[in-house]
């Protein structure tokens, strides 16, 4: 069985590296959140259909630029805590970064990656396994919470390629990187080349569905689940600039290898 309080400190400075990048991303162009500017609250409660609860939102989310500036602070402070050891201190800090995912979500329809999605997920079980007594139902409920999100964010996207034909000669790979919003000259080199969009359209399918092995295969067998991953990310970051993924989803993978240890075929 693996080291609770490792794993706990592990997440928790992945999770602080990836709100940090993150909050810079989003407070790089300031003048969206301005009066008068795109993301302006006064144009986006406008569009709200359900106001009922408005009185509560409305004052909370107007003031947004506050928001991802505590949470900069906090991510900084979560990531040099949890490397310093000093878990008894995170609880309400990590409560605070849950808070301003679920701020940063409520605040954009449409736009952001899956990787706040996913650190709603990492957030909310690191709090819980935090905040419950060491070695209890609690912990490991927390912990099992994220493993299981982690699995599902592989597996879902992978089954969906499946079904897609075009995975499966390889052109939505193409067509991907050739979107003004990812790296044009990297769809359009591809696509010179049919066999290699093949081949890796197929390896992004087979690693996503494989991914879910990471539960029962032996442990030295995990980590190299988990450095495919890595290289995954690290590759997404490179070549379509997803590079908020390159920290939140190795923060689940210390969960996966906690649930690795309880199912116990691997070990």
């Amino acid at each position: 069985m693996p080291e609770v309080d490792t794993l706990l400190r592990v997440m928790a400075v992945l999770t602080g590296c990836h709100v940090v990048y993150t909050t810079l991303e989003l407070l790089s162009r300031p003048e969206r959140y301005a009066d008068g500017g795109m993301m302006d609250w006064s144009i986006r409660e406008m569009t709200k259909s359900d106001r009922r609860f408005s009185w509560i939102s409305d004052p909370i989310l107007a003031r947004f630029r506050l928001i991802l500036f505590g949470r900069i602070l906090v991510g900084i402070g979560v990531t040099i805590l949890a490397a310093l050891g000093e878990l008894w201190l995170l609880t309400p800090f990590v409560g605070y970064l849950f808070f301003a995912e679920l701020a940063i979500l409520f605040r954009h329809n449409a736009g952001l990656s899956g990787g706040f999605h996913m650190a709603l997920v990492v957030t909310s079980g690191l709090f819980v396994s935090l905040a419950a007594p060491s070695s209890s139902t609690l912990e490991a409920i927390g912990l099992l919470w994220i493993a299981a999100q982690g699995i599902l964010g592989y597996l879902i996207p992978g089954v969906q390629k499946l079904t897609e034909k075009t995975w499966w000669d390889g052109s939505a790979l193409v067509g991907v990187l050739s979107t003004e919003t990812w790296a044009t000259k990297y769809g359009n080199a591809l696509a010179e080349y049919p066999k290699i969009t093949f081949v890796c359209g197929w390896a992004v399918i087979i690693f996503e569905i494989l991914f879910a092995l990471s539960l029962v295969v032996p442990e030295p067998a995990i980590f190299v689940f988990f450095a495919l991953g890595v290289l995954f990310h690290f590759s997404n970051a490179l070549f379509m600039g997803i590079n908020s993924f390159v920290f939140i989803f190795p923060a689940t993978y210390p969960a996966l290898y906690y649930a690795n240890s309880l199912i116990g075929i691997g070990v």
